[in-house]
């Protein structure tokens, strides 16, 4: 009996790894940014086939999404000395799936707990906003958080207790003064310390940046951060690229609050990265890039956080953007 059902279990169990094999090949394509348009209208076909293509896709994306794998390392998958040239579906997907494989599977090794790692207190309220709009939050001592798209921070210990751990995307911060209390914003190895304070802190898998407009802070428990680097004056930006833990500090105009604050995105000569990055979150499908030739393409932009639609499309005007829809992402190549 336990055979039979064995046996009769296969057939679906080969279709599904060869769907995720499938999968794998040309989300992995995609992301190098070599491919043809014959491929392009190829890969549609496939994904709008069956619901199965596009739920396994779906989750491909998603591991790899949270995975912070760079496009060096999937630069490193390919041949060296590769030009930018098409990869043939039927040849090439063997090598390039099993990298993908060996990659996800490593991840889920990666991501187990460490018990050396010491555990945050368990946080007595969540707060997160959405990718339709941002969110205002006034905290029980009168100081205020408002959180961008997509953005969610925790209350540490007590509804009262001026800490709070800070998880993604971006917020700007009022606080109110409290020489005996300072407020605590923890950031995994990095602590902003203060005691009456505005500023703004974002946060993503390559960076913490953060940017004071009155007041003073101080960071504290950074590796890299002396005692005196940690000390912040208003009109200061401090910069932590988790890569290497480096830290970078520059000047800006204190009198500039963040545009998203107003529900826009402004930039001037920016890279397409550091936008993808911030239209990210306030949107509910997200734009990936392909390459890093295309997150280095320069852009001035004003974009209401509500129509990053229309930017996108529009960059094949005026960037020649290459577009395609996945179906759980956007993918921009050049």
């Amino acid at each position: 009996m336990n055979e039979t059902v064995a046996m009769n279990n296969m057939p679906a169990n080969n279709e599904n790894q060869r769907v995720m094999d499938e999968a794998l090949n040309w989300f992995v394509i995609l992301q190098s940014g070599h491919y043809t348009k014959e491929q392009e209208n190829e890969f549609k076909a496939w994904l709008n086939a069956t619901d199965t293509a596009k739920k396994t896709y779906a989750d491909i994306a998603q591991n790899w999404e949270h995975s912070g794998f760079t496009d060096e390392l999937l630069a490193a998958s390919l041949p060296v000395n590769t030009e930018k040239r098409p990869i043939f579906f039927k040849l090439n997907w063997v090598p390039l799936a099993s990298f993908a494989v060996i990659a996800i599977c490593v991840l889920s090794l990666l991501f187990q707990a460490d018990p050396d790692i010491p555990q945050v207190t368990p946080a007595s309220k969540h707060f997160a906003s959405t990718y339709n709009d941002n969110e205002q939050v006034e905290l029980d001592d009168g100081s205020s958080i408002l959180l961008s798209g997509s953005s969610s921070f925790s209350m540490v210990g007590e509804l009262a207790s001026r800490h709070v751990k800070f998880e993604r995307g971006a917020a700007n911060f009022s606080i109110q003064s409290d020489p005996s209390k300072p407020f605590i914003v923890d950031l995994d190895n990095l602590e902003v310390v203060v005691t009456g304070t505005t500023f703004e802190i974002r946060k993503s898998r390559e960076e913490i940046r953060i940017s004071l407009f009155e007041g003073s802070v101080r960071l504290r428990n950074a590796q890299s951060l002396s005692s005196e680097e940690g000390k912040m004056k208003p009109g200061e930006r401090v910069t932590i690229h988790l890569s290497d833990n480096s830290v970078s500090r520059s000047l800006f105009d204190i009198a500039s609050q963040p545009s998203w604050i107003h529900k826009r995105l402004d930039y001037k000569n920016a890279p397409l990265s550091e936008v993808v990055q911030d239209i990210n979150r306030y949107r509910k499908i997200p734009v990936r890039l392909s390459g890093s030739e295309i997150g280095d393409v320069k852009v001035t932009a004003s974009v209401k956080t509500d129509q990053t639609d229309s930017f996108i499309a529009g960059l094949a005007t005026t960037h020649k953007a290459k577009i395609i829809d996945a179906g759980s992402s956007i993918v921009l190549s050049l």
